[in-house]
């Protein structure tokens, strides 16, 4: 897959393609409908297709000031649409220039990419004052899809929705939109020590990448995946109420892992939340509670698959 980012100033030499188009934040299944829609007119054209994005999210530019965070990180959403088969991962840099051209205008910054056929979404707007929509895109002559909303029974999904079930701690809700398990990414760091030295479970302390959503406090059951593959996992998200930490962490007592993940990049896969963060009175009430959790992570693990794709299966780690 060929990845080029680019201002809308200076758009490089691209191959005549069909694009999808949007933010595709988590890449979940209302996205994929668009990347399928998109490989099949790219089949039946005989063309390259791609990914047509942004960054930095457009919300950063209006909101400055307001903390933002996403399902996935930028090299998330490269992995998974290089996993899903596209050719093609077009970046333009969004700026406050960019969101103020003219419907007329976002048409030319297409043309000058070659986009021969366009797939978005119902709800797609461009333009300054998100003037331009998939009518002004039909009016302007180019040749496109729109792909209606995809919902489940709650209905329609969305990134937003996927958020909210994340910070909820629904993590199985949001799999089931993401047709895989929230993931994050991150790098492996020393924490306090308390789970070898007192516990009897070792952790490996995740310093996640900047702008990931964190999950509800509580204990899961999920996998982590090293260089050394995956592993089934207990992870816990919160403040440590029994030690009294102060702020939050999030820490994993991987299950059949011997050896030192320090400064290693590692990634977080949260399938099941087992429970809410509990205050013991006592380190022997909270290691009695952590065999227990153990034992249902364990049943809960068995036959899971949190990546079925294998969009994380060949992400560098350790370097």
């Amino acid at each position: 897959m060929k990845i080029c980012r680019f201002p809308y100033t200076d758009i490089p030499d691209l191959p005549h393609s069909v694009l999808a188009a949007g933010f595709f934040d988590g890449f979940h299944k209302g996205h994929r409908a668009l990347l399928k829609e998109a490989a099949e007119k790219a089949r039946q054209l005989g063309l390259p297709w791609g990914v047509l994005t942004f960054d930095p999210d457009p919300w950063t530019i209006f909101r400055p000031d307001d903390p933002l965070d996403h399902i996935q990180t930028l090299a998330d959403r490269q992995q998974t649409a290089r996993t899903l088969g596209a050719d093609l991962f077009l970046i333009v840099e969004f700026t406050r220039s960019f969101a103020a051209l003219s419907p007329d205008g976002f048409h030319r910054v297409l043309e000058q990419m070659h986009a021969d056929y366009i797939v978005t979404g119902f709800d797609f707007h461009y333009g300054a004052r998100n003037a331009g929509d998939v009518q002004s895109l039909a009016a302007a002559g180019f040749a496109h899809s729109v792909v209606e909303a995809v919902r489940d029974t709650d209905g329609k999904i969305s990134s937003t929705r996927i958020d909210a079930a994340i910070r909820a701690g629904d993590v199985q809700a949001a799999a089931r939109m993401l047709e895989q398990d929230y993931s994050i990414p991150g790098t492996v760091v020393h924490g306090y020590g308390r789970g070898s030295r007192l516990l009897g479970f070792p952790t490996a302390n995740l310093e996640p990448e900047p702008g990931c959503i964190i999950p509800a406090a509580g204990v899961y059951a999920g996998f982590v995946r090293t260089d050394a593959g995956m592993y089934p996992a207990m992870i816990n998200v919160g403040s440590n109420p029994t030690f009294g930490n102060g702020h939050q962490t999030l820490e994993a007592c991987l299950f059949g892992f011997s050896g030192d993940l320090y400064d290693r990049q590692v990634r977080f896969f949260f399938s099941e939340r087992l429970r809410g963060e509990i205050r013991f009175e006592s380190p022997a009430q909270l290691k009695q509670q952590l065999e227990q959790d153990r034992e249902r992570s364990l049943m809960v693990l068995q036959g899971h698959d949190p990546d079925p794709l294998h969009i994380f299966e060949d992400e560098k780690s350790g370097t």
